[in-house]
């Protein structure tokens, strides 16, 4: 089965009814492949989540055994969603994966990830020729999708934007779909006070001057605290809200615990950061603070942000800000 993110909505119905059990993103909008891929998760309901890394260079490949595995049903079954990073096409590959359409798999689906192919190829009309299984194209963002993207997102948040500045964002951000949405929830962060204008805009993704929530929190989370400091104070003259900034800085976090899960479950580190689909800038940072941290740190992050934010609403900006500085800042410190 073929589809594409317009018409990605029956792709999921399938899913629901049970129809397919294994899918493949193809294009170069990756960032796209997994908010799609996400919407797969929503509704399929894991019990649990299982990432592979395709490896097409060993005789004995070791990541067709574990996906054999994974598929297995045994007494105790659970529902599985199985996520398989850096699939390449090769002769014989639909012989090695043809058990994805002729078995009945039960409470398990694939979902495959492939920015490389492009065009025909074995692999791709393998996914497009099968009864159980789908293929999904997924083409860069022009600037018209950009647009409507952008417009959207602001709309969904009761934010107003000017039209020149949603057009400078589409013309600078346009191709990734995951690139494009980090931008605008930085923007509206950035500007949660008043409607935003091109200038915005400009200041914020052109400019590194400015105090930017997201280096503060990478810096923290890798441990160059003297780094960290300086930003925080950036952001306090900035007069930024706490509730925006604890739900960054939980948003991260979590992304942290997601790669390193994704390393504990045997996927080496550089495949578990491309998933996340990181600025490139961020990576070194994010790969220090998957090694320095271990889950429950990071989910004491988490309950400590969730508080802050509870106590932003009740007693105000000031006392949330003091408590944020002691339990999570100068923990980092001691």
């Amino acid at each position: 089965m073929l589809f594409t993110d317009k018409t990605f909505e029956n792709c999921l119905s399938k899913i629901k009814t049970g129809e397919i059990k294994a899918i493949i993103f193809t294009g170069k909008n990756y960032g796209l492949a997994t908010i799609l891929a996400d919407e797969i998760v929503k509704i399929f309901l894991p019990e649990e989540t299982i990432f592979l890394d395709y490896q097409d260079d060993k005789k004995e490949n070791p990541f067709l055994l574990g996906l054999k595995s994974n598929l297995q049903s045994g007494f105790f079954s659970n529902k599985k969603v199985i996520k398989v990073y850096n699939i390449k096409s090769k002769k014989g590959i639909s012989k090695e994966l043809s058990f994805l359409d002729e078995e009945d798999i039960i409470d398990k689906i694939v979902i495959f990830f492939s920015t490389e192919i492009d065009g025909k190829c074995e692999l791709k009309s393998f996914f497009e020729k099968g009864e159980q299984i789908a293929c999904v194209n997924l083409y860069e963002d022009d600037e018209k999708t950009a647009i409507n993207v952008i417009n959207q997102f602001f709309q969904e948040n009761n934010k107003q934007i000017e039209t020149s500045a949603v057009k400078a964002i589409a013309e600078m951000l346009h191709g990734d779909r995951k690139a494009l949405l980090c931008e605008c929830e930085k923007m509206l962060m950035y500007c949660n006070d008043k409607s935003i204008t091109l200038n915005d805009v400009e200041c914020a993704i052109e400019s590194e001057q400015n105090a930017d929530p997201i280096r503060f929190i990478d810096y923290l989370l890798s441990g160059d605290l003297k780094q960290a400091l300086k930003e925080f104070e950036l952001l306090e003259k900035q007069d930024i809200q706490m509730i925006m900034l604890t739900r960054m800085f939980i948003k991260s976090v979590k992304e942290v615990i997601d790669i390193k899960q994704m390393v504990v479950s045997c996927c080496d580190i550089d495949s578990a950061i491309k998933s996340k689909f990181l600025f490139w800038k961020r990576i070194p940072f994010i790969k220090i603070a998957v090694m320095k941290n271990n889950i429950p740190a990071l989910n004491s992050y988490i309950k400590t942000s969730l508080k802050v934010e509870k106590i932003s609403k009740i007693y105000g900006e000031t006392i949330a800000k003091q408590v944020f500085i002691r339990e999570i800042i100068l923990k980092n410190i001691r």
